[in-house]
């Protein structure tokens, strides 16, 4: 029993409001292989704990007027540089824009909350989507095992060595990229390092909900210095632009007229997510594997 009760995922939840933290620690007591949840009223309270007690996983209530979230996020990955820290929030402008904020910054995911004005965000939606990053990210992190405090981070992106295969004798038409749980920061760092300027256009299906990817576009223009748009459909295709999939659509490429031409279309989920990199991939290929 005790062996069984040291391999349940260990997750804290930081925030009180009865909007988002509530929810989310009811969720959590129902779900098979967590602990009871630790529940921090802010996040100087989250990281003493975080000090006295490892966690596989933190919720943080971003929208809770005690959680300050620049702040509370610098100092929970200064105490554990490989927290798994879920941002949940219901979809306001300024809870997206610092969202996306901490994402770039080291935040692992972001979760709408069910409200009034979002419909499509169910109740069950919701805790399917908690349970399941809670199990996922806590199962992660206990394979990878706990970090110290005290190790420093690497000094540059390259600190691990990395085989790369062979560059193909031929010249892509296209590049796309694809990306999910922490994916805003690897998109930062890809289109930090890449160097411009490049002669074939660039699609991007990174998951993310209905108004963040506007944001992210914003974002990774201001940021990286690449032109980026969230796609429209009928948008010409532009060389050296990022087209970036617009959150709960589908993107995709056609031939027309006068060129490529994107496309977006809210068909059904591909494996219980839309956007997805399928019809994206799916379609560069039709139109520039020729």
């Amino acid at each position: 029993m005790a062996e069984e009760k040291a391999e349940q995922i260990k997750v804290m939840v930081v925030g009180a409001s009865v909007v988002v933290a509530e929810p989310v620690t009811a969720v959590l007591a129902r779900t098979p292989g967590i602990a009871p949840a630790t529940q921090a009223a802010d996040g100087v309270d989250a990281v003493s704990r975080l000090r006295q007690t490892p966690f596989d996983v933190i919720f943080v209530d971003i929208g809770d007027p005690k959680v300050k979230l620049a702040t509370d996020l610098s100092r929970i990955l200064r105490v554990d540089p490989d927290a798994q820290i879920v941002l949940v929030a219901t979809l306001t402008f300024a809870n997206v824009k610092n969202a996306m904020a901490a994402k770039v910054k080291g935040a692992t995911e972001f979760i709408q909350a069910p409200a009034r004005h979002t419909h499509h965000i169910s109740p069950e939606y919701f805790s399917r989507r908690i349970a399941d990053l809670a199990g996922s990210l806590g199962r992660a992190r206990k394979q990878r095992g706990t970090r110290p405090a005290a190790l420093p981070k690497p000094s540059h992106d390259y600190a691990v060595p990395k085989s790369l295969r062979p560059l193909p004798r031929r010249r892509p038409k296209a590049i796309a990229v694809a990306s999910s749980t922490v994916g805003p920061q690897a998109l930062f760092a890809l289109f930090s390092n890449l160097p411009q300027p490049v002669d074939q256009p660039i699609f991007v299906t990174q998951h993310m909900p209905p108004g963040f990817t506007r944001t992210l576009a914003d974002h990774l223009q201001q940021w990286t210095e690449w032109p980026c748009k969230e796609a429209e459909d009928g948008d010409l295709v532009q060389p050296g632009r990022i087209s970036l999939a617009p959150g709960d659509f589908y993107m995709t490429v056609e031939r027309g007229g006068r060129g490529p031409t994107v496309r977006i279309n809210q068909g059904p989920q591909k494996n219980y997510c839309r956007p997805s990199a399928e019809p994206m991939l799916r379609s560069i290929i039709d139109v520039y594997s020729a």
